[in-house]
């Protein structure tokens, strides 16, 4: 039993180190400039980042998962147990690339469908539920990758969605009259069809409502205040 102790605590003597070097690989792909790179950003060039992400994320669970492996061991062995606390910033600065890039990803394809939404039937809520999950994605990526344009640039876009859905509700107020149209009209320097076909979530995005959000729920507000 002894020798199996030895052997086992040799083993682990050569495995530890080798994985500490592989941890290190890793973290330098993951500080690339690629995860960085504001060019990427687009649909096409956005596979390239999302590929290597993928490639990635094979190494790094086998990491973790042996890291997890070799702790059991040495707990069994009653050796001192190995921190690896490399391998959970690892894991960390993986998360938060993989979050950034795919929440992207993902983003595109909601906002793409939303922005085709005829404005009468926008269901606001629930819009607005996923649009407040992206925005956190953005703001925590800003937050931990200081210096890196793209969550800042995304987070931007994401923002402007968020302030133009509180437009839509304060737009399909009731109590709305010629006067309070004609307010909001002058502000946004447009008439607003609500019933044209063509009068879709992305339409209002396009005229930049988000903007004038508080002044257009004000109106809204002494509307209803009027009734």
């Amino acid at each position: 039993a002894e020798s199996d102790v030895n052997h086992f605590s040799k083993a682990l003597e050569e495995d530890i180190p080798e994985l500490s070097a592989r941890c290190e690989q890793q973290s330098r792909v993951l500080k690339e400039p690629l995860f960085g790179d504001s060019t990427k950003m687009g649909k096409e060039e956005r596979q390239e980042v999302l590929a290597k992400l993928t490639e990635l994320e094979e190494n790094v669970k086998k990491a973790g998962a042996d890291a997890e492996r070799f702790m059991r061991y040495q707990d069994v062995l009653r050796m001192e147990v190995t921190p690896f606390e490399d391998i959970d910033e690892l894991k960390q600065d993986f998360k938060l690339r993989a979050d950034l890039w795919r929440g992207m990803e993902t983003w595109e394809g909601l906002s793409e469908s939303w922005n085709a939404t005829q404005f009468t039937t926008i269901e606001v809520e629930d819009i607005n539920k996923k649009v407040a999950e992206y925005n956190k994605i953005a703001v925590k990526s800003q937050k931990a990758m200081e210096g890196n344009e793209v969550p800042i640039i995304w987070g931007a876009a994401v923002v402007q969605f968020k302030n133009t859905l509180p437009v839509v509700v304060a737009l399909r107020n009731k109590a709305l009259k010629d006067r309070h149209w004609a307010m909001i009209t002058e502000m946004i320097g447009q008439e607003l069809n609500l019933e044209a076909d063509d009068f879709t979530l992305g339409a209002l995005l396009e005229m930049g409502v988000d903007k004038h959000m508080e002044a257009i729920q004000e109106v809204s507000g002494k509307a209803t205040a009027e009734l």
